[in-house]
């Protein structure tokens, strides 16, 4: 035992140096930044450079897996059980506005009594909850009850003045990168949904079934339709409209995957037509539009949404507009594009349960000729475990630390809390690799490419499929 500790603390210290090595030599570059500095997105540009990036990811799981080997059970048991209330603390923050006020309060740091006066909160109370996070190094206590901002807490900073969040309240999101409408929605309906997981698992009419209306968020909120029915009422624009914000601030965790990366597009003829199923606005497809000046494109999606498609794709590059066409279109229902050389399904099939996945491939290949492709390119959850099947394990650590677990454990811990939101929200899922093929093997399909991956702090996979 106390070998694997010293193994674990020769990658910590190895990967240590190499973050030096690497800051102290390159003088004119991004150096690593220190934890009470601000956040901004140049101080991450030291994960540029691959070296950087792979010595940070080890550093991170290696401590994790050293704090697991030293704590006591009984704590790590109880710091897991009592994450909520940490979540608790930061949904405080986040909806009140903290770290906002904490920016307006300079760089000295405020008295928790001018927080709690800026904020609207008794101050007695707020200045527990911000020691509490102070001590999870989430904002600063620099001397008795004034707090500041640090790397950490900064990320949460909406750039929007108290002023105008107060008196406008539901635009506190707009023309942001979606981050804080992410964490407020993780902090918020998904934190009380979870709390009927167990419920929702031991009730014998929603423990096995795979319908949207029988999510934990139904039981949580007392509503009978899915999650996005829910969102469609009148009453509930505001979580719609933040929604909408915090799916762009999915990015900011999990890089959009480039299509153009995606699959070899040389081999599709110039003038063909890509059809991209679920697709929003269309924007993943301008890259693949630039560099392929032939390519006519069609985006389909709910009316509300491809609506604004052309006005997106406008206010991006007026030129591409002409050769993509935008249709309302429920993917369960027959795909009406018959002459696609290329479908391309873009973080769809998680959003559904494995009933309703098939019938979307199944329409799919219903329209596809011997010749279309299906691209792919959803998360794909690793084991926690070495395969015995290399082709469907994903050992990203192996070949760096075989002492490290092979998924990289902590550091991509966001797969498996996107694959339970899935089930949160959704009653749907991310899914094994070995899973996905069996999905389209049952609906006539047959991976023929899977794109290799470069990163190690990404799960996005995607992969090409052909009809059988």
């Amino acid at each position: 035992m106390t070998e694997h500790i010293a193994q674990l603390s020769e990658l910590i210290s190895k990967a240590a140096h190499t973050l030096q090595s690497l800051s102290s030599n390159n003088v004119n570059g991004p150096t690593f930044p220190e934890l009470d500095d601000l956040y901004n997105p140049t101080s991450e540009e030291f994960r540029s450079n691959p070296d950087a990036a792979l010595a940070a990811n080890v550093i991170v799981e290696a401590a994790f897996q050293l704090i697991a080997c030293v704590r006591p059970p009984t704590h790590s048991i109880f710091h897991h059980v009592c994450g909520h209330i940490k979540a608790s603390a930061l949904r405080v923050c986040i909806e009140s506005n903290i770290v906002e006020a904490l920016r307006e309060g300079g760089s000295e740091g405020m008295h928790v009594n001018d927080i709690a006066k800026a904020v609207n909160l008794p101050p007695e109370k707020l200045g527990r909850i911000l020691r509490y996070l102070a001590t999870n190094h989430i904002f600063r206590e620099m001397e008795p009850d004034v707090f500041c901002n640090n790397r950490i807490s900064s990320v949460l900073d909406s750039k929007k003045s108290i002023k105008d969040i107060i008196s406008a309240p539901e635009h506190k999101h707009d023309n942001t990168d979606g981050f804080v409408a992410l964490m407020e929605l993780f902090g918020g309906d998904l934190h009380k949904s979870s709390g009927y997981l167990l419920e929702n698992l031991q009730d014998p009419v929603t423990s096995a079934s795979e319908e949207p209306f029988h999510a934990p968020i139904q039981r949580a909120f007392n509503i009978d339709v899915p999650m996005f029915e829910w969102y469609k009422r009148s009453e509930q624009e505001p979580r719609r409209r933040r929604f909408m914000v915090a799916m762009q601030g999915t990015s900011v965790l999990q890089p959009e995957a480039d299509l153009l990366k995606c699959m070899d597009w040389n081999d599709i003829s110039p003038d063909s037509l890509v059809v991209e199923v679920g697709g929003g606005l269309g924007l993943s497809c301008l890259t693949v539009a630039r560099a392929f000046p032939q390519m006519r494109f069609e985006i389909q999606d709910r009316q509300e949404v491809v609506s604004r498609g052309k006005s997106a794709w406008d206010a991006i590059d007026t030129k591409l507009t002409d050769r993509v066409h935008f249709r309302a279109h429920n993917y369960l229902d027959p795909q009406p594009a018959k002459t696609a050389a290329v479908f391309v399904l873009k973080h769809v099939i998680h959003n559904v349960s494995d009933p309703y996945a098939l019938e979307v491939l199944k329409q799919l290949r219903g329209a596809a000729a011997p010749t279309t492709r299906l691209l792919l390119v959803d998360s794909i959850v690793p084991y926690a475990c070495h395969a015995r099947d290399n082709s469907e394990s994903i050992d990203i650590a192996s070949n760096v630390a075989p002492s490290l677990l092979p998924n990289f454990g902590a550091v991509n811990e966001r797969v498996y809390i996107s694959d339970l939101t899935m089930m949160l929200n959704l009653n749907a899922q991310e899914r094994t690799l070995s899973h996905v093929q069996s999905l389209l093997e049952k609906s006539g399909w047959k991976i023929n490419v899977i794109m290799k991956r470069d990163d190690t702090d990404s799960f996005m996979q995607p992969m090409t499929a052909v009809p059988v």
